[in-house]
């Protein structure tokens, strides 16, 4: 589009009110009302300004708990503070209600309109320079007029600002005043909006010109333009170029990313563990949610061979958590190791799945001239001197090209072969790494195995018995504890080392200087079914914090642990996402574990039956009478939600087997295993209220044959010799099997049906 045609069309646009478009405009006000209220700024710091630039990050960034935790730790007094924590769930609660015309991608509510690079001015700003720009920005909400908040600010703004720029000043300015002060960032779009209306902004990128070019972009909407609010230019911007990449490091709330940790939640049988598929794919494959399910309603075996593809590649990892789950299943843990003849056990720390999941991600070695073997084992092999020293005899075997082992012909020969010696000549497969050593536990070299068998060979007058081995590194010294998860070297001359992996072993070749790091730019999805009926606080342990965002590795907050067991550093890398899933009639959210709702996203997924008749599974006929199961689902769902809570509602997913088996077997079949079990379930066998939800008390006289749940009168002489003085029910229940293969039974549960 060019100038006129931009031009052209923001001058069909409205003005926007701010706050019902976006909830942190009234964020903004109320913290810097509270920061009015102080008599002095000087113990204002960059945690204060922190707090301050938090109002305006969008919650899919940074939720509104992590938000309390900024304000919280502020020089505000703690009526103040509890006050603008008020605000933020009042100003969540309206996003929730859909209050704001401003939304995430899914029509999730957010509140926030700016992503961000990074979470806190701690070392970009000082702590005088933090509390001149509060102290300024206190000034500006009592200005009169936009000229006298333009003084204002050029007070503090026009002075070099070391660690702040123009972007995160106008963010917060604007959130501040949006009619007065334009957002000039990278979300601004494609060479920025102004520059493409013609307006020649100065240094658009410096705070030490913002004002200024305020000034300039004021003048040109007042001429041009029948709006104030400039966070119109902003949305306009990635409208006026669909097909234009976006520029590098824009704050946008961009439609193919996601959050690293994301739970699904709602009912039983509503596709959460069939839809982890559709967002592991989508992730890995950096696009969006919608064309991936889009993609999946018309191939699913597809989208199926390409998650099944990434799952063996490790890419994908899939576990379920219950209620014996641990930190040691999880995260590591000290295993038995009991020896062949079962005479002898020993203890090893063994890594959890979360935790080899997460080594695996690790950066790999430049090395075009080996194939890298993710699924590799590695063998710690001891070389013992003899005639010669072991220094000698590794050399001997790195020029060579071999490994040796100092085993006499007769150990080699002999029928019953003992372990170690089964081991190298058996076990080992090629492809898998080799560390060598002379003692101690240091590792002089690291090499492949290559093709082929041991064999016996006497060029030196001891370790006759060889393997070939491409060597990748020698001459090293490189201690095998920290890269063995720090467990000491093995007492035995070969040994499997279950806890160096392949990664490990890269990362040995790094350190080493053999050879160079290649990113790993490839995403990782850990998926977690049913995470809220494990001890989220016995399972995760200390990695409760180290799962954020901003505590990722190669994040600027980043945190790592010491591990209990292993006593080696851990973090967990940026490029690995979480995905879990939640039954809402197991526990709801607000009886989750309030640490992990503060580090996760929720999406919710509700009963839908328009999944139904999109493929058509909403239908059945039998016997020249057709039922609509889709309705049928949604009266039942509008009775539990009255009887109950919505979030004890049917899942449409049970009902998806009738597009390849319309029949009425079929859906009785669906009835009696899932449908009547968990309405037992619901209402605690309170066959009264199940019979509402299945409108078995409309069907009388005649019709008692369609009733699912069969209720008769109670005869107290029959059952008993005289008049108990006890409450006996009026009515007893029973489960009648027939009706569920007579179709009326079903089209007798609503209105038509």
């Amino acid at each position: 589009m060019n100038k006129e045609q931009i031009l052209e069309e923001l001058k069909q646009k409205k003005e926007m009110i701010p706050d019902e478009h976006d909830g942190s405009y009234e964020l903004m006000r109320e913290i810097i009302a509270s920061y009015a209220k102080l008599d002095d700024y000087s113990d204002c710091s960059f945690v204060d300004l922190n707090a301050v630039y938090a109002m305006a990050i969008g919650t899919w960034k940074m939720n509104v708990e992590k938000k309390k935790e900024y304000v919280d730790k502020t020089c505000l007094p703690e009526d103040e503070k509890a006050r603008v924590r008020q605000v933020l769930d009042k100003v969540w609660d309206n996003a929730c209600q859909k209050k704001y015309a401003n939304r995430e991608y899914e029509n999730k509510p957010s509140v926030g309109m700016f992503g961000t690079g990074f979470y806190s001015f701690e070392r970009a700003v000082s702590d005088e320079d933090a509390a001149a720009f509060i102290e300024m920005m206190v000034g500006v909400s009592e200005a009169q007029d936009d000229e006298e908040m333009f003084d204002v600010a050029a007070e503090v703004l026009d002075n070099p600002f070391k660690g702040m720029q123009a972007a995160s000043a106008s963010v917060m300015l604007h959130c501040l005043k949006p009619l007065s002060f334009p957002i000039i960032n990278s979300n601004a779009g494609h060479g920025t909006i102004y520059e493409k209306l013609g307006i020649k902004l100065d240094k658009a990128k410096e705070s030490i010109t913002y004002i200024s070019n305020c000034r300039k972009i004021k003048e040109f909407r007042d001429q041009n333009l029948p709006f104030k609010n400039y966070r119109i230019l902003d949305k306009e911007a990635w409208s006026i170029e669909e097909n234009e990449e976006p520029a590098k490091g824009a704050d946008q709330m961009n439609i193919n990313s996601f959050e690293h940790n994301i739970i699904l939640y709602g009912p039983p049988g509503t596709g959460k563990t069939y839809n982890t598929m559709a967002y592991a794919v989508a992730i890995i494959e950096g696009s969006s949610l919608e064309d991936v399910k889009s993609e999946i309603s018309q191939d699913y075996a597809a989208v199926k061979d390409r998650y099944e593809e990434y799952k063996e590649n490790g890419q994908i990892a899939f576990t379920t958590f219950h209620q014996s789950y641990g930190y040691e299943e999880f995260i590591e843990g000290i295993r038995p190791v009991i020896d062949s003849d079962k005479s002898d056990i020993s203890y090893t720390i063994e890594p959890g799945i979360f935790k080899k999941f997460c080594d695996d991600t690790s950066p790999s070695i430049d090395a075009p001239d080996i194939e890298i073997n993710k699924d590799a084992t590695t063998w710690y092999i001891k070389i013992y001197p003899d005639k010669k020293t072991a220094e000698e005899i590794l050399n001997f075997c790195i020029e060579e090209g071999t490994i040796r082992m100092n085993w006499s012909k007769e150990e080699v020969d002999a029928k019953e072969e003992h372990d170690f010696l089964h081991w190298y000549k058996y076990d080992i497969e090629p492809g898998d790494y080799v560390v060598a050593s002379t003692g101690g536990g240091i590792v002089r070299a690291v090499g492949v195995f290559e093709e082929g068998d041991a064999f016996w060979d006497e060029k030196l007058d001891s370790h006759h018995l060889a393997r070939k081995v491409k060597w990748l590194a020698y001459d090293m010294s490189a201690d095998l504890k920290a890269y063995n998860n720090g467990i000491s070297h093995p007492r035995f001359v070969i040994s499997r080392l279950k806890n160096c992996t392949p990664g490990n072993v890269h990362k040995m070749l790094i350190d080493s200087g053999a050879y160079s790091e290649q990113a790993n730019d490839d995403k990782y999805v850990f998926i977690i079914d049913e995470i809220n009926r494990g001890n989220i606080s016995k399972i995760f342990g200390e990695l409760i914090t180290l799962i954020e965002e901003t505590k990722r590795e190669g994040s600027d907050e980043a945190m790592s642990v010491t591990l209990p067991y292993s006593k080696v550093p851990f973090s967990v890398p940026d490029n690995v996402y979480i995905i879990g899933t939640m039954n809402t009639a197991d526990r709801s959210i607000a009886l989750m574990d309030t640490a992990l709702r503060r580090r996760f996203s929720f999406k919710e997924m509700m009963p839908d039956p328009d999944v139904l008749r999109e493929i058509g599974a909403d239908t059945i006929s039998d016997g020249g009478e057709t039922l609509d199961v889709a309705l049928m689902l949604e009266i039942i769902n509008k009775r539990i939600e009255y009887l109950y809570d919505r979030e004890h509602t049917i899942g449409h997913a049970f009902f998806t087997c009738l597009k390849d088996d319309p029949t009425i077997d079929r859906l009785a079949s669906i009835f009696e295993k899932s449908v009547i079990p968990l309405l037992q379930e619901y209402f605690y066998e309170d066959y009264g209220k199940i019979q509402l939800v299945l409108g078995d008390n409309g069907k009388t006289g005649d019709n008692k044959q369609f009733q699912f749940i069969r209720d008769e009168k109670i005869s107290i002489t029959d059952v008993f010799a005289a008049n108990p003085e006890v409450d006996i029910p009026e009515n007893k229940y029973f489960i009648q099997e027939e009706a569920f293969r007579k179709i009326e039974s079903y089209k007798l549960i609503g209105k038509g049906l």
